[in-house]
């Protein structure tokens, strides 16, 4: 059992190190805390594959954004998606231009948001206005006590936006659209001979139910 234990640590911190990420972010399943340098990365572990993983994050910028079309910056398909975006009036006539990295591998999803500053939302107001994350924090790298309130209605915000996410990857009930792209995938496997017909006729019964 030691040796069992011993083998998942190394793999996790092997999958961690091509992530970028420590061990702690990779474990912890808590709320995102924002940190002074406005980068935050926390690794998901999910029951799916990184086709269909990849297919719901498509699916959630869909419905969370007006325009995703143009919130979407960058796509690899089954591989990586980047999103840049804003929420207005986070706190005291402050937005929050943001992007959120998401990369996929096999069923783990790195989900990565980056605050660059926010931005002090007058028409008049110079670049001058805009702070950093690191504005909140003294040298020592404490919170300022007079920024905690701020920092939580900034993490709330921020913490919106991930759960609903890990809501739609935690859905287990396909869409038509989804189990008709894995059956489509498996029939591609069947012909080049990668599954049986056997395995690929179970598949299918199991498919059919969700496709209409």
């Amino acid at each position: 059992m030691k040796k069992k234990s011993i083998i998942t640590l190394i793999s996790l911190t092997l999958i961690c190190m091509s992530f970028n990420l420590t061990l702690a972010q990779a474990i912890s399943s808590d709320s995102l805390r924002i940190n002074r340098e406005g980068d935050i990365s926390i690794l998901i572990k999910t029951k799916s594959k990184s086709n269909l993983v990849f297919n719901r994050t498509i699916k959630w910028i869909n419905s969370t954004y007006q325009n995703p079309e143009k919130v979407i910056v960058g796509q690899l398909q089954n591989e990586s998606i980047s999103v840049s975006g804003y929420k207005q009036d986070v706190f005291k006539n402050y937005g929050m231009p943001y992007h959120i990295h998401f990369t996929f591998k096999d069923s783990l999803v790195n989900y990565r948001f980056i605050v660059d500053e926010f931005k002090y939302e007058s028409p008049s107001a110079s670049p001058s206005a805009n702070v950093p994350c690191s504005f909140f924090y003294k040298k020592d790298g404490s919170i300022k006590p007079t920024a905690i309130s701020t920092l939580q209605k900034i993490e709330q915000e921020i913490n919106l936006l991930y759960f609903s996410y890990i809501e739609q990857l935690n859905n287990n009930v396909l869409s038509s659209d989804e189990a008709l792209a894995e059956l489509k995938k498996a029939k591609d496997k069947l012909d080049l001979g990668i599954i049986t017909q056997e395995e690929y006729d179970k598949l299918k019964v199991e498919l059919m139910p969700f496709i209409k």
